[in-house]
């Protein structure tokens, strides 16, 4: 009865630890989209410049753009939330088996806010400066996703995530240091559409080799 009883406990830790490695392939879905849709918020705020295709100006046209790239920034972090909502219940799985897990989306909606509020007050007190302010406060961003890309993918980030947050970097980087320069304001954009085309490239490569993580559970 002893031996039953251990067989059963080493048969329940072999599923339990396929279960988790099922994780990898819900994640690596659920990452693919959320590249689609940042990387389309990135087109969205780097193409759209409302207040001159309508003829506006000074302080009402910078109005109109903060509010339109709230918008666009409020939309993508509620896609955000909808896409990792059901991937959430990957790592309720892990806290069931042991691993204490926290919620992050509380901080990431605190952090959202935090940044978007710095950005409006930079704009009303350093309006000279906005620019410089806004991209370093974003070099946090590909920070952030490399640790949250630790939590989804415990044993290994997937090789996507990595280029896709090293580019978003370094366009970040180049625009700081451009900004502070004063000069090529029109490679700017063109920074932002290289990144946001590798994050396109990276959303389809995620989504084509994600099947994989399937086949390697049957092995």
């Amino acid at each position: 009865m002893e031996s039953e009883d251990v067989l059963t406990v080493q048969g329940l830790s072999k599923v339990a630890e396929k279960a988790l490695e099922y994780q990898r392939y819900i994640f690596r879905r659920a990452y693919g989209v959320f590249y689609i849709v940042w990387a389309t918020a990135m087109v969205l705020l780097g193409a759209t410049n409302l207040s001159a295709s309508v003829g506006l100006s000074g302080e009402l046209g910078v109005g109109l753009n903060l509010a339109v790239g709230l918008v666009i920034l409020v939309s993508a972090v509620g896609a955000t939330a909808i896409i990792f909502r059901g991937a959430r219940r990957a790592l309720e799985l892990r806290e069931a088996l042991g691993h204490k897990r926290k919620n992050y989306a509380r901080y990431f909606v605190a952090w959202f806010v935090t940044v978007y509020a710095v950005l409006l007050a930079a704009d009303a007190i350093f309006p000279a400066y906005s620019n410089e302010i806004g991209y370093a406060l974003i070099l946090q961003v590909p920070v952030l996703l490399y640790y949250m890309l630790g939590v989804a993918f415990p044993d290994g980030r997937p090789f996507e995530g990595l280029i896709a947050l090293a580019v978003y970097g370094a366009a970040t980087a180049l625009n700081l240091a451009l900004s502070i320069l004063g000069t090529g304001a029109e490679v700017a954009g063109w920074l932002w559409v290289v990144t946001a085309i590798v994050w396109f490239l990276a959303a389809f490569y995620g989504l084509l080799r994600a099947p994989d993580e399937l086949e390697a559970l049957r092995t």
